[in-house]
């Protein structure tokens, strides 16, 4: 409803002009104001392995010129080397190159090579409450006493 809309229902049901009424976003419809195709996050093509330049070798050499020798992409030198040295984009069809991004994910969080094969719980995004990192919190200790194996990797930002 719109807020005319919404005026008129609240001036019906009071049986006159109602003192104050609650807009929700203000009156703004954001459906009519911006030309939205759809959400680009997780699901979206663009985030489909493939499309992704952090797994392309070539747009890592690029982003590590650009920082310099000194300063590597990555802590692990194993990480740094492989992941500049090839391609690590993956599908439903070639998931060794998927096992083998877990491997250098857990040398460049943990410093080793994983032991067996761990579950790596992870999540990446911004430290806020709508993004609801406290569930890993609450799920931590049951997790780690049905599998102690398990580990969490949490990559958070304030922004």
């Amino acid at each position: 409803m719109n807020e005319a809309e919404i005026l008129a229902r609240a001036a019906a049901q009071k049986g006159g002009r109602p003192g104050k009424v609650f807009l929700p976003n203000r009156g703004l419809d954001l459906f009519e104001k911006l030309p939205i195709a759809g959400i680009t996050n997780g699901i979206s093509d663009q985030n489909f392995p493939e499309n992704l330049p952090e797994l392309k070798a070539a747009a890592l050499q690029q982003l590590q010129a650009k920082r310099g020798p000194s300063s590597p992409i990555f802590q692990n030198p194993t990480t740094q080397a492989e992941m500049l040295g090839r391609d690590h984009t993956f599908s439903a069809d070639s998931l060794p190159v998927k096992f083998e991004l877990k491997r250098l994910l857990h040398l460049e969080a943990f410093g080793t090579e994983p032991v067996f094969d761990p579950i790596l719980i992870t999540a990446v995004g911004r430290l806020v409450e709508q993004k609801n990192f406290g569930i890993i919190a609450d799920i931590m200790e049951r997790t780690l006493a049905y599998d102690p194996g398990v580990k969490f990797l949490l990559l958070a930002s304030a922004r």
